[in-house]
């Protein structure tokens, strides 16, 4: 149900939000602090370093004797996994021009680049976010802030509309259930046991 909400807001926000918000974004990427804080957090969303956060936590719950810490890695690495196949399959069913496109890349990409909805960072954030929260409920809310905060940069950054975030979002959130039933379906224990269970 939320996921349907995140893309009925995405939809709306084509028309109502993207274009109309693109001046003011585009001012806006180019203030000092948010130049700054561009380059520390753009690297966060990117899916190696995703990856190597999920191994830190999955080598600091073997050390610390954690198992709800492997299971939260293992858990977040098929979210990630899902939500980043099902956002690259739509990118290529969804030719969409990115906000900005730097003169010198212009006409030289035929895909990949130019292809902006949904914002794949957005969605394996969301998606390892909403994983690892499950299991270690007392980092939910900071990591769906860093989460947000992945989705806002990409809009300031010029490389993706408002409404690639919220369809990024709701990918996420998508991938994450798929993974939430993969694992009770299969019943791994290693990968969805619930919080009250790991140690």
């Amino acid at each position: 149900m939320a996921a349907a909400g995140l893309l009925a807001s995405a939809g709306a926000s084509v028309l109502a939000v993207d274009r109309q918000t693109h001046a003011f974004v585009s001012d806006v990427s180019q203030w000092p602090s948010i130049l700054i804080l561009r380059e520390i957090v753009t690297p966060f969303g990117q899916t190696q370093t995703q990856l190597l956060i999920l191994l830190a936590l999955w080598l600091g719950g073997m050390l610390a004797k954690n198992r709800r810490c492997g299971q939260a890695a293992g858990l977040a690495l098929i979210s990630m996994l899902i939500a980043g196949a099902g956002a690259q399959a739509l990118k290529f069913a969804v030719p969409r021009a990115r906000p900005f496109i730097p003169p010198e890349w212009q006409g030289v990409f035929t895909c990949g680049y130019y292809h902006s909805f949904p914002s794949a960072d957005t969605a394996t954030a969301v998606a390892g976010a909403l994983a690892v929260g499950h299991l270690l409920p007392r980092s939910r809310w900071w990591l769906l802030l860093a989460a947000a905060i992945v989705g806002l940069m990409r809009v300031l950054r010029l490389a993706h509309w408002p409404s690639d975030v919220l369809g990024g979002a709701a990918i996420g959130l998508l991938g994450y259930a798929a993974a939430s039933w993969l694992s009770a379906k299969v019943g791994r224990r290693g990968l969805g046991a619930s919080p009250s269970q790991g140690r």
